[in-house]
């Protein structure tokens, strides 16, 4: 009787933390809904957050090998609103970014950059190791030949110099100095303002090259061709990651760090309960910065808002009925 029970609680309190979820998950898709302004994506960061649950809830069970408790009840309830948070920065970055944005074209320019530096090194090491090695090498005997000739003619070069400095030192010590001041002193006198100039001039050349590397920029920015709808939508996923990422990284760590002393704690509670928080934390943002934008550059909506998308569509679908 007593194992009926208990199974009966169980199956109980799955259903209800099942039914718990999936409200809270409604409820964040509602807020997401609201910030976005565009049910697509909202459906794909509520795709993101059910996957992020169920890696929370594969970590407890498998992994940890925990019961199903209230402890891992509450973990699953409460920290579907806090996994929502890292997807829904990139998301709200990535629909709020317009196709006429000057940044998305100047990071495709910098990532192409990118990849050219990177495929002349990796052509550069090709071409290292296509040369022989023997073209490199000196040849010893030619080295062992002339090393006494060589040796012969550094001792003679070091009698030479001896003499030299014995006859500069008592010509110095004959001559008395000068009353006039030292060329080290006037250096260190004049140290400081060739110091400001050169400093200034560093200053110069510097904004004059970052003039001409905007310049540069804006003259292959107006020659460059259009981009595609492909290339826009994995444009704007790189500036969402490049605007958000490092703020992300930052708060991860942050919670990460404040959440580790409380695996030393001798109550199991706060035990499970750091461990729950680091592993829904690297969950989150491994999704946020690495599925997310791998999605949204596939399949993720275009930077027209819905409601023009969505006209635009009734608009076909008339014509094609009429």
């Amino acid at each position: 009787a007593s194992a009926w029970v208990r199974a009966e609680a169980e199956v109980a309190i799955v259903r209800s933390t099942a039914a718990t979820i999936i409200l809270s998950a409604a409820c964040g898709a509602l807020g997401m809904l609201m910030f976005t302004g565009d049910p697509w994506l909202t459906c794909i960061v509520l795709i993101i957050v059910l996957g992020i649950i169920a890696g929370l809830a594969f970590f407890m069970v498998c992994i940890m090998g925990w019961g199903i408790g209230p402890i891992e009840v509450v973990a699953l309830v409460v920290f579907v609103g806090y996994s929502v948070t890292f997807s829904l920065h990139i998301a709200h970055d990535f629909a709020h970014i317009k196709d006429d944005d000057v940044f998305l074209k100047e990071v495709d320019i910098w990532i192409e950059e990118r990849d050219q530096a990177w495929k002349n090194r990796l052509e550069g090491k090709a071409e290292r190791r296509k040369t022989p090695h023997n073209q490199d090498q000196v040849a010893l005997p030619s080295l062992t030949a002339n090393s006494s000739d060589s040796n012969a003619a550094n001792s003679a070069s070091d009698v030479n110099t001896d003499a030299s400095n014995n006859n500069n030192n008592n010509h110095n010590s004959k001559v008395p100095p000068s009353p006039q001041a030292s060329p080290s002193s006037s250096s260190r006198k004049g140290g400081g303002g060739s110091r400001a100039t050169s400093k200034k001039k560093s200053e110069k050349q510097q904004e004059e090259e970052a003039a001409a590397k905007r310049e540069a920029a804006m003259t292959a920015l107006s020659t460059r061709a259009p981009l595609t709808a492909q290339q826009r939508r994995m444009a704007r996923a790189r500036v969402s990651i490049l605007r958000m990422g490092r703020a992300m990284l930052s708060s991860a760590a942050s919670t990460i760090g404040s959440s580790a002393p409380l695996l030393l704690c001798t109550l199991t509670v706060f035990g499970k309960l750091g461990a729950v928080v680091i592993a829904v934390t690297v969950l989150s943002i491994v999704f946020a910065l690495v599925t997310l934008p791998a999605v949204l550059m596939v399949i993720g909506p275009s930077a027209v808002p819905f409601h023009k998308r969505f006209v635009a569509r009734l608009r076909t679908w008339q014509d094609r009925l009429s």
